[in-house]
Parts: C-alpha cells; structure tokens; sequence
C-alpha cells in the first residue's frame, strides 16, 4: 500500500487527479454542467507538465538525498512512459475539441510558456529562479487553467463571482505551495528565493496559515461558498502547524489529496 501510495505521489497521478477534480467541481460550482471532457484533459495536460518538470528538476537535483529524485532514478522508463501517456491524452482532446482550443491560443501560449520557462533558462534566466515570483505565478496558472479558460469557454457566471471564487482560490492554492516550499528549502539553492527561504520555516508555516484564513474569511464575508466548501481549508490550517523541512512524503501527498477532496466537495455538495 505505501509503495503505490509513492507511485500516485511521485508520479503525479495525484497531482493530475487534484487539477481534475478542482475543475470539474469549480465547474459545477459555476453552472457548467456540459463539456465533462475538460477536467479529464486538465487530468492529462498536468500530468504531461508536472512530469516534465519534474524530469528536468531531477537532472538539476540528481546528487541529493530527495526521495523524490530517488524514485526517478529508480523509476526512468516508467517515468518516460507517463509523460508519453500525458502528452498523447492531452493531444487527443485538443484534436477532437480543436474548434474549443481555437479559441484558447492567447490563454494557453502564457501557462504554456511559463511552465518551459519554468525549467528551461530563456535569457540566460530560468522562471523558478526570479526572487518570490515563484509561487505567484505558478498559483495564476492553476486559476487559469481550472477557473477561466472553463468560464472563458462554457459559462455565463458573473463577473463577480468569479472574482470572489478567483480570490478564495488564489489564497487556498498560495498557502498550499508555501507548504510545499518549506518541504523543499533544503534543496532550494540561494538562486531560487522562496519566501520560506527568505523568513525561514517557522514564519513560512504561519504565512500559510494567514493565507488559509483569509481565504476562509473573505468567502464567509461575501458568501460565495458555505461552510462545507470550507471545512478543507480548515483541515489544511492544523496541517500546516505540522509541516517541517524534507517532511514525509505522506504529509505532502495528503495536501493535494485534500485540494483533489476541495474540488468533490464542489461537485457534489
């Protein structure tokens, strides 16, 4: 069980499962009942992305202790083979949906750019390593991906309440990556600024737990989602008091468990 529990983590199965599930219900949630292919082309699309950055993150970290870099070396065919499945998947819905994704050039060209440059150095600078520019990007590509392009393409929901879900979710993911940041200031070299690496573990846990609870509060205050759309981001606030530096690899697959668990709160209540 805790071997496959590592493959779904360290393949990204679950990470692919979380961007899935947080679309298909933020589609619910905006009155987007039709087009059920879109969260299974997100499920391909993220995992074809993480892999890769996952892969090229490997060759940069391949003299460390990371468990993660661990299972690649261990693991390369499979690796490969995942990525090809997440690339072929992707592939097939932008050919069979190729009149939708028409329309989504200009939305897809700046995630799309973004995640090579992530990993790959353009101007002599690789994305990752801009001082605490990190994690604000990477949380706008995530709302582009699982709020507008399905808004931009299937919905009438207002303005407004995109705005509100927008804001809850900008803040939700934040926290989320700030966790995960902490996890990695081991590896992190001086190149890359997060802001754990800037204030240190201890106040990158409570930046966390600030952004959980701003988030919490701001959905309460302009009701944009009850009190069962948030007991999740209550869970992830007493999370975080446990979050430490290389922590265990359950800790960090439980919270995009939980951001999987968000999206099927969404969906069906």
């Amino acid at each position: 069980m805790i071997r496959l529990f590592q493959f779904l983590y360290f393949s990204n199965i679950i990470t692919s499962l979380t961007g899935a599930f947080l679309t298909l219900g933020i589609m619910r949630k905006l009155g987007i009942t039709e087009k059920s292919w879109f969260p299974i082309f997100v499920f391909f699309a993220v995992l074809a992305t993480y892999t890769y950055q996952r892969w090229r993150r490997y060759i940069q970290l391949i003299h460390t202790d990371s468990e993660h870099v661990a299972w690649i070396k261990s693991n390369q065919l499979v690796h490969l083979l995942i990525f090809t499945i997440g690339f072929l998947g992707s592939g097939y819905f932008i050919f069979t949906q190729f009149t939708f994704f028409l329309k989504l050039i200009p939305w897809l060209l700046i995630p799309a750019f973004i995640s090579l440059w992530y990993v790959h150095a353009f101007f002599g600078i690789i994305f990752r390593e801009i001082p605490y520019v990190k994690s604000f990007t990477v949380v706008f590509t995530w709302l582009i991906l699982v709020i507008w392009i399905p808004i931009y393409l299937f919905g009438d929901s207002t303005v407004l309440t995109v705005l509100h879900l927008s804001i809850f979710h900008f803040f939700l993911l934040f926290g989320v990556l700030i966790l995960f940041d902490i996890r990695d200031i081991e590896y992190d070299t001086s190149k890359i600024k997060t802001l754990p690496l800037l204030v240190g573990s201890r106040w990158g846990r409570w930046l966390a737990i600030y952004c959980f609870a701003i988030g919490i509060g701001y959905s309460l205050f302009t009701h944009c989602l009850n009190f069962i759309d948030l007991a999740i981001p209550f869970i992830l606030i007493l999370l975080s008091l446990k979050v430490k530096p290389k922590g265990p690899v359950s800790y960090f697959a439980l919270l995009d468990l939980l951001l999987a668990v968000q999206g099927l709160v969404y969906y069906f209540l």
